[in-house]
């Protein structure tokens, strides 16, 4: 009994250590290709990458903003203005949700036509604080290892992480919307409030982050569908002079 422990204990160990080598070796190579594709890139591929960038970090700059904004009334003890304070900030990242959901699906379907991507990692589930989303995110990285190509890989990775960041904004929605029914009838606050913006806090992280690295899949996309456009150019230029 004690000699099957050791060899299953032992196979493990082989198996996490194999795991990581093969991690970091494939981390090498995804860098040595980055730098591949960033001496081809675009102005007009480095364009979309930066508009990108530019609306992730709107998007946690404004959530973050009125976040902290709506502690500050709450915390002076105007309960009511904090909600609604909070809830003018979801709002604005609802009304922003569909062309920014829109574009990344667009770039997710072009990743189709390409014949080589090193893909990223699967997201990590704990990167995540609801446990509905660790879920997807395990289910991702399950099938991540039964996809055989990496364009396969990355669009799943895409796709889970926009699947992530809609429902996150639609539960952030539904609970800054129930905040109103925890508003005290005194001058402290029920555990019950404390617990509905704790809820609210976890949400908005979730978002931040599903945002964040859909945007970073969606950027090595870019640079592979632009680095196989630019040097099918060169290679033409070539053939024809």
């Amino acid at each position: 009994m004690n000699d099957v422990v050791q060899f299953v204990l032992l196979a493990a160990a082989s198996l996490a250590a194999m795991f990581v080598v093969v991690r970091l070796r494939d981390r090498h190579k995804q860098q040595q290709i980055e730098k591949v594709f960033a001496r081809f890139v675009t102005p007009a591929a480095q364009a979309t990458i930066e508009e990108l960038e530019v609306d992730v970090g709107d998007h946690e700059h404004l959530l973050t903003t009125y976040w902290d904004d709506a502690l500050r009334v709450r915390q002076d003890g105007d309960y009511d203005r904090a909600v609604l304070v909070l809830n003018e900030g979801i709002k604005l990242i609802q009304d922003a949700e569909p062309a920014h959901v829109a574009q990344l699906r667009d770039i997710a379907l072009l990743a189709r036509t390409i014949a080589f991507i090193v893909p990223l990692a699967p997201v990590r589930p704990f990167v995540f604080r609801s446990w509905r989303l660790r879920g997807l995110a395990g289910v991702a990285a399950a099938l991540h290892v039964v996809l055989l190509t990496g364009s396969e890989r990355i669009r799943l990775r895409l796709w889970m992480l926009l699947r992530a960041f809609q429902l996150t904004l639609r539960w952030l929605v539904r609970a800054g919307l129930d905040l109103q029914r925890h508003a005290p009838r005194s001058a402290s606050e029920t555990e019950s409030a404390q617990a509905a913006w704790a809820r609210v806090k976890d949400l908005i992280q979730d978002l931040i982050k599903s945002d964040g690295e859909a945007v970073r899949t969606a950027k090595q996309i870019i640079l592979a569908l632009d680095a196989r456009d630019t040097l099918a150019r060169e290679r033409a230029a070539g053939a024809g002079g």
